[in-house]
């Protein structure tokens, strides 16, 4: 069979059934492989374990033409909108379940490509055999009991690796305890400040942390559950995941950073280890799970924690990101030989990251999709956005998301990029 035989038509089927055949620009698709990395004490090099393989991803350049190649657009446009998942007939790679993914984007070439209409978007793979729990109230209470298992896990690591034999040992343990308690504080103290009562306990447990960490030898095990719940409180709020993500990233970026070398000591290095596992694995975990549990509760009726659906898959990636920057780090550390190392907070670590990301990208199903549009001829901003919305009650979104200047309200040029969404 020749390359040429091989080829099919572009087909897209949208979860309501409608198909929509149209051209395309050259093709590609991006594989994603999940892999882990293990390291050992005396080895040179590295062990790599293959996973297989993770979702695919179809950018299409979408070419319409034709009398009727601006309804046909329309109509594909909303298709990409639906919920649920569609079927693509790829051209050369096969047929699969996708979603759309990413930012739908719409270009109209009236002078350069007459009777042709552009509809740019991506398409990713999607699993549809995975069993999920039917009651939301279900899916809370594995969240939750998964992040309890995973903060008396975790505490408890910290209590058994964290050990000092000298008085200098027990001073420089609890500076480093104290800087990342300070990290914490200044990363996640706006988001905790947005809810009155979440601020009075964000401060109330950092009070507290203040005594038990005097005496953290002491009262290790404590310490290790009253920072967990320090890191928690703001991950409860109902803001912005992306409001979250930003504080949260911010914290493990610091925390990662700030780990530069390690300090003289076996017993300063494991001290250094334990704290900083506990915060990072404890950060990441709060945050997915408080991400999760938001969508949860936004299908519900309250406040919504994502703006598109485009916002959804980038949280989900950044939370899978993060925790492979997280694995990095305690690979690289364990390597040394120094820790004690059951491995119990990482793997219900995994749970959680996982679980929520399978959770947000479900959610993300329900919400709107981002759309941009390339102004064909000068357009005043009521009559665009009663056009893009029905009504003018999403003006100042428009206004806002688009970060329009004085002239632009007055009079929107023809080639500017409008950004919506439905």
């Amino acid at each position: 069979m020749t390359w040429q035989d091989r080829i099919k038509d572009a087909v897209y089927t949208a979860p309501s059934g409608r198909s929509f055949t149209f051209l395309y620009e050259d093709i590609s698709k991006d594989t994603d492989l999940k892999t882990s990395t293990f390291v050992f004490s005396g080895k040179s090099g590295a062990y790599i374990q293959s996973h297989g393989r993770a979702g695919r991803r179809f950018p299409f350049t979408c070419i319409f033409s034709g009398e009727d190649c601006m309804d046909e657009a329309d109509a594909f446009e909303d298709a990409l909108a639906e919920k649920g998942y569609g079927e693509l007939q790829h051209p050369v790679y096969g047929v699969f379940k996708v979603v759309p993914t990413g930012t739908i984007k719409r270009r109209d070439n009236l002078v350069t490509g007459l009777n042709e209409s552009i509809v740019e978007t991506e398409f990713s793979e999607t699993i549809t055999d995975v069993d999920l729990p039917e009651s939301e109230v279900a899916v809370d209470s594995v969240i939750q009991e998964n992040l309890d298992t995973f903060e008396e896990v975790s505490a408890q690591e910290f209590a058994d690796n964290f050990f000092f034999e000298t008085a200098g040992e027990a001073i420089q343990g609890q500076n480093v305890v104290n800087a990342q308690v300070y990290l914490t504080s200044q990363s996640l103290v706006e988001i905790a400040k947005q809810e009155p009562s979440a601020y009075s306990k964000f401060q109330t447990i950092l009070k507290s942390l203040e005594n038990t960490i005097d005496n953290i030898f002491l009262e290790k095990l404590n310490a290790g559950r009253q920072i967990l719940n320090l890191l928690k409180t703001p991950s409860r709020i109902l803001v912005s995941a992306m409001v979250k993500i930003d504080g949260y990233q911010q914290l493990i970026n610091q925390l990662i950073g700030q780990y530069s070398r390690d300090p003289v000591g076996v017993n300063n290095m494991r001290n250094q280890f334990a704290s900083t596992r506990l915060n990072l694995f404890g950060a990441l975990a709060d945050l997915a799970s408080g991400i999760a549990l938001a969508s949860l509760s936004s299908s519900r009726g309250r406040p919504a924690v994502f703006s598109s659906r485009e916002e959804a898959i980038l949280a989900a990636e950044t939370l899978e990101l993060l925790l492979e920057q997280a694995k990095e780090f305690q690979d690289s550390k364990i390597s040394k030989d120094i820790f004690v190392d059951t491995d119990g907070g990482y793997s219900e670590l995994l749970s959680i990251v996982y679980g929520s990301v399978q959770i947000i990208i479900n959610a993300s199903f329900s919400l709107p999709t981002r759309k941009i549009i390339v102004l064909d001829r000068d357009r005043q901003l009521i009559e665009l956005t009663a056009e893009l919305y029905g009504d003018l009650d999403k003006i100042d979104d428009v206004i806002l998301q688009n970060n329009l200047n004085a002239d632009e309200i007055e009079i929107l040029s023809m080639g500017t990029e409008i950004t919506y969404y439905v």
